[in-house]
């Protein structure tokens, strides 16, 4: 049987029948003494030797003695031990271990007796015992303490191969950022810095934040500190995106906890505290309010035509940014199937109010004229979308939709009809501009006379056309015939009057 085996063996016996001594003798504890207090520092691979007397002097043939030291806290039954361990052979009666192994051992009894680790600068007072267990042929078994139990007090110091100690300094636990306009802002988070008792070089750290206090295996985000430095600068837009990842609305506040972990030397350390800060998601200068364009509707379809100054009223919401600039608003068009960015629209308009509103009235004949200056006057049914942009500070902001509309092209109404003819001259009277439109004829050329019949603007076009803006701005006041002529060279006339 294996000499661990044995020992296992043994031990499950004589706890579970004890009996009188019969071949044990009383043995002494030797080192350490009764009330000695043991630093854990220094070089962690120096031995620290825990020893004791025999409690077998015979020689007594098959007779098997084995060893293990009992660690308690002081009220506790020292045969229940919170760490046994057992001599590394049979019949030693010393036990050897680095400093590091006993603090690793000391830290696995402070957390089963109190609850807590054993961390630097902790003090942990334990009692100490051997418990002898013994067999001989009959078979007899046979188990004893040493004479007396010793008190040792263990001081959680630092190893020269270990990293210090350190911690979160700022910000306080619980801060609150708020997080929006420019996003070149940050905040400083800073800690003590970290190190070895004998130099170990610079030291890196990562900060690690997390939505929940955990153990920080699975974060959210993830930076870095300058080597050597003990502090970092977190900018706005990676705290916004944190608090984005928690599905943070404009307005809304989300936590994230966060963690320092320091390394060098080939050990790691994270800082002795966690941090905490509440990030209120504002608007940075490039965002604004989600905002909607209302009317006319998506698919929205009419004619431009009949009376020329009915309006159409486009409607969208208002939107907020985080600058204090005023706000202003365009309408854009542009054929169906382009860039929803309206990247070069084919016509656009401030609203009214320099802008300011967020509505605009546009009479059919406007619309129509500004189609016929983008695309001609040859077309008939057009599909467009429209939008409306917001803009302030510099930065152009869409809406959360586009909407499509449909124009045909109509006459419109006017108090001259030529001969019932599909022939409209709008606006008469007129001040500086009338339109002559016609859905059937093309003409070549116009004229104007006066009532004296003397002609006063003449121009021949080199396309035939069915729709003209004429100028009247240097004829004076007065009643004038305008002549149209088609390219078969019918003419129609039509009674103007200028004011």
């Amino acid at each position: 049987m294996a000499p661990m085996r044995i020992i296992l063996f043994l031990g499950i016996l004589l706890f579970s029948f004890p009996v009188t001594a019969q071949f044990l003798n009383s043995f002494q504890l030797n080192n350490p003494a009764d009330n000695s207090v043991i630093i854990l520092n220094g070089n962690e691979n120096d031995a620290l030797t825990f020893n004791w007397g025999k409690a077998y002097t015979g020689s007594t043939p098959g007779t098997i003695v084995s060893y293990a030291l009992h660690l308690d806290t002081p009220q506790a039954n020292i045969l229940a031990p919170l760490e046994m361990i057992p001599a590394a052979n049979l019949g030693d009666t010393f036990i050897t271990r680095t400093k590091k192994v006993w603090a690793s051992l000391l830290d696995d009894a402070s957390q089963r007796g109190f609850g807590k680790k054993f961390f630097y600068g902790d003090t942990l007072v334990l009692h100490w015992n051997v418990l002898a267990a013994g067999v001989q042929l009959g078979p007899v078994y046979e188990s004893r303490l040493a004479n007396a139990t010793r008190t040792v007090t263990f001081i959680r110091g630092i190893f020269n191969q270990e990293l210090i100690p350190f911690q979160i300094k700022n910000p306080s636990f619980g801060a609150t950022v708020n997080v929006g306009g420019s996003p070149s802002q940050n905040i400083r988070i800073s800690w003590s810095a970290s190190g070895c008792p004998v130099s170990c070089g610079l030291i890196n750290y990562q900060i690690y934040f997390d939505s929940i206090n955990s153990d920080f295996s699975k974060p959210i985000y993830l930076q870095s500190a300058a080597t050597g430095d003990s502090f970092a600068n977190i900018g706005f837009d990676d705290l916004a995106g944190m608090a984005d990842m928690q599905g943070a609305k404009f307005g809304e506040i989300k936590q994230v906890y966060f963690k320092i972990e320091a390394t060098g030397n080939g050990r790691t350390l994270w800082s002795s505290n966690t941090g905490l800060l509440y990030i209120q998601r504002n608007l940075f200068e490039y965002e604004n309010l989600p905002f909607n364009l209302l009317s006319p509707s998506d698919g929205f379809k009419t004619q431009l035509g009949g009376k020329p100054m009915d309006d159409i009223v486009f409607r969208w919401n208002k939107t907020e940014t985080s600058a204090p600039n005023v706000i202003t608003y365009t309408i854009e068009f542009d054929t169906v199937g382009l860039s929803g960015v309206f990247a070069n629209p084919l016509f656009s308009l401030n609203s009214v109010n320099l802008g300011l509103d967020s509505f605009l009235a546009v009479s059919k004949l406007d619309l129509r004229n500004l189609i016929d200056n983008a695309l001609g006057d040859k077309w008939f049914v057009l599909p467009l979308k429209w939008i409306a942009k917001a803009r302030s500070g510099g930065f152009t902001f869409l809406p959360e939709n586009d909407h499509s509309i449909e124009f045909t092209r109509g006459i419109f109404n006017s108090v001259n009809l030529v001969n019932d003819k599909n022939i409209s001259v709008y606006p008469n009277p007129a001040t500086d501009i009338v339109f002559v439109e016609s859905l059937q004829d093309e003409f070549v050329s116009f004229e104007i006379k006066d009532i004296n019949s003397k002609t006063v603007v003449q121009q021949k076009e080199t396309e035939p056309f069915f729709t003209k803006k004429i100028d009247l701005k240097s004829i004076p006041t007065g009643m004038y015939i305008l002549i149209l002529k088609s390219g078969n060279q019918q003419e129609e006339r039509v009674k103007i009057i200028k004011h």
